[in-house]
């Protein structure tokens, strides 16, 4: 009878990515009426001290949570924080939400008041009020504690690996249509494939197309000719990344 692991078979390292992370959570925010002008939007993008599975092709299989304190600096930094719908990923582009006039840790999280810019279109607006959407943040962590041997225990009944987040780099948060998990204080999600994916997809339609600098198609002339063959400088370009590092930066080119 064998063991479930060889003792000659390399024990990987316990070793979750830092860079390019989102974390999804149910709609945590409310929109307060102003007197005037547009609403402000408050809430938390992240709360503190609540253990949530990772599960994620991009960043693996673990328990993951976030130590107060962990965003002091970053928020102290409040201008390079961008508050964006789906990430800038989608109907509204890469235009702003509006300019967070609060933002600051308390007993809950990393919390956060918005005043709205106008223009904003009515569905969202809409869909803002009645809490259709979840809520969603991009961060790097710059400081983590990480317990590859940890046991199983009633917020990690697997023994799976577990990091704390002890200091992390936020650069947008905001609503996104992802589906909302159930629960108020349940259902934080990594993110992280899905916005990935998306900036895959974006920069794979902005290569060049193959054929896009070929002579236009005629029909006079023979149909049975081979098809001509675009020139190596019109063919897509063959990309190649030395690193993981090298590929998220060249998917986060703006």
């Amino acid at each position: 009878m064998t063991s479930p692991q060889s003792a000659n078979e390399p024990v990987m390292a316990f070793r979750p990515p830092r860079d390019a992370l989102v974390r999804n959570q149910p709609g945590d925010f409310e929109l307060r009426d102003e007197a005037s002008g547009p609403p402000t939007m408050v809430g938390h993008f992240a709360v503190f001290n609540q253990w949530t599975e990772i599960n994620s092709t991009f960043e693996g299989r673990f328990m993951e949570r976030v130590a107060p304190g962990a965003f002091a600096r970053s928020l102290n930094d409040s201008g390079r924080i961008r508050v964006t719908f789906n990430h800038g990923k989608d109907v509204l582009g890469d235009q702003l939400l509006g300019i967070p006039t609060v933002l600051e840790e308390d007993g809950i999280g990393a919390r956060y008041e918005v005043k709205l810019f106008d223009g904003i279109p009515p569905l969202i607006l809409s869909g803002l009020r009645e809490r259709a959407y979840g809520s969603s943040f991009r961060f790097r962590v710059t400081k983590e504690h990480r317990n590859e041997k940890a046991k199983a225990s009633p917020t990690n009944p697997e023994g799976l690996p577990e990091r704390t987040i002890h200091e992390a780099e936020v650069f947008e948060f905001g609503p996104v249509s992802y589906p909302a998990y159930a629960g108020a204080t349940a259902g934080i999600r990594s993110g992280t494939d899905a916005y990935l994916l998306t900036l895959l997809r974006g920069a794979v339609d902005a290569l060049p197309d193959a054929g896009s600098e070929a002579e236009p198609h005629s029909d006079e002339g023979t149909r049975d000719e081979p098809p001509v063959q675009p020139a190596a400088s019109a063919r897509r370009p063959v990309r190649r990344f030395q690193s993981t590092e090298d590929w998220l930066a060249f998917l986060n080119q703006e």
